[in-house]
């Protein structure tokens, strides 16, 4: 599973953008890799515990995530999920899942993934947003699959802190950065730079 160069190169540049004074958001790319696991029919609990036995991760329950180190496992359907991490870490997805139990799919190079943190994120992503952000409703965990300033997107609540993580189509990635950077401005933003 490799990641392709990010289609953000040169148009996400690290620096300050909007207002001045103290930032209300900071955005990163986050260049991880990423793989779809779908059990196959009545396979759910091997995948379980093949995805618990390669990554000490188990298969979330629906609108959530499950996370054990530098690695994450979120619901996207049922009995599906989008793995997330360390390439070298999902490495094991292809020989702990086999073809019987469910079906791999690298999708690093489908998706940007942006963490969107500080003490406004929750408000720059409500301005475009259609899941209830606050976090009596959508806590640390959670994960929706919901459409964002027109653009369709997985949104997962990292931490307390309320930072998140925003997986969006990898052509649709520009729009989606410019829709955060507009509806961040009044806040001000710092772009950061890339993880990896």
């Amino acid at each position: 599973m490799s990641k392709p160069d990010s289609p953000l190169a040169g148009h996400l540049v690290p620096g300050r953008h909007g207002a001045s004074g103290q930032a209300g958001v900071t955005l990163t790319e986050r260049r991880v890799g990423l793989a779809e696991v779908g059990a196959r029919r009545n396979r759910a609990g091997e995948l379980d515990a093949a995805l618990r036995a390669a990554l000490a991760l188990a298969l979330p329950e629906p609108g959530r995530a499950s996370a054990a180190d530098d690695v994450a496992a979120l619901w996207i359907a049922p009995t599906t999920a989008l793995i997330v991490g360390p390439q070298a870490r999902l490495a094991a997805l292809r020989t702990a899942v086999t073809p019987a139990i469910a079906a791999v799919v690298d999708q690093s190079g489908g998706f940007v993934v942006l963490r969107l943190a500080g003490p406004q994120a929750a408000a720059t992503l409500a301005k475009g947003c259609r899941v209830d952000l606050d976090p009596r409703a959508f806590g640390v965990g959670r994960v929706a699959r919901t459409v964002i300033a027109q653009i369709p997107a997985i949104v997962h609540c990292v931490d307390a802190a309320r930072a998140f993580d925003l997986f969006v189509p990898t052509t649709l990635a520009r729009s989606f950065v410019e829709f955060l950077l507009h509806a961040a401005a009044a806040f001000g933003s710092d772009i950061e730079e890339p993880v990896t």
